[in-house]
């Protein structure tokens, strides 16, 4: 027991504390080995510096993925009951939300889209919305054929803003060396 209270856990927060010139993990919490007081652990690390191309290990990026930005559009005026069953469903969730808005009063309220593109919420809301009896021909939820939403998850490595700048290097290398050899 009283080997077990002396014990202390080495972590990435020791072993760099807080000086830029030592080598960490990325995240501070990551245990790194279980000590006894009084011990010490001596390393000697090797660093490579490689591509993905050569090896997986190398390679700083977990996912990639893009897909294409939805566009939520009313085929025909929403009004009157069938605005208020629109706002309802899908615009009304929070104060601030601004993505649909209600112009007029009474039978004469018309369902204005504010913004086109829609946040998560907004988009999902309306597909489900899309798929029910008397809906299909008044709203259609499509995608913009020419406009991208692109995500790059990092592993820690480097930030994702990092990773994008440095591939966009790289291909623009590889582009001149195409154009150079035509």
């Amino acid at each position: 027991a009283a080997a077990a209270a002396a014990a202390a856990g080495v972590g990435a927060a020791s072993a760099s504390a807080g000086d830029p010139t030592t080598v960490s993990t990325v995240h501070d919490d990551i245990l790194l080995a279980k000590m006894v007081a009084g011990q010490e652990i001596e390393v000697e690390a090797h660093c490579i510096k490689g591509q993905g191309k050569e090896h997986a290990k190398w390679s700083p990026v977990g996912t990639a993925w893009y897909r294409m930005v939805p566009l939520v559009e009313l085929l025909r005026p929403i009004t009157g009951k069938d605005a208020d069953v629109f706002m309802e469903t899908c615009a009304n969730f929070s104060e601030t939300h601004a993505c649909y808005a209600c112009e007029g009063q009474g039978e004469d309220r018309t369902v204005k889209v504010v913004q086109s593109r829609g946040c998560e919420l907004c988009v999902e809301r309306v597909r489900t919305l899309s798929g029910e009896p008397g809906w299909v021909e008044k709203i259609a939820l499509r995608k913009k054929k020419d406009h991208f939403i692109f995500t790059v998850e990092g592993t820690g490595q480097l930030p994702p803003g990092v990773l994008f700048k440095e591939a966009v290097k790289v291909l623009a290398s590889k582009c001149q060396s195409v154009l150079s050899t035509l």
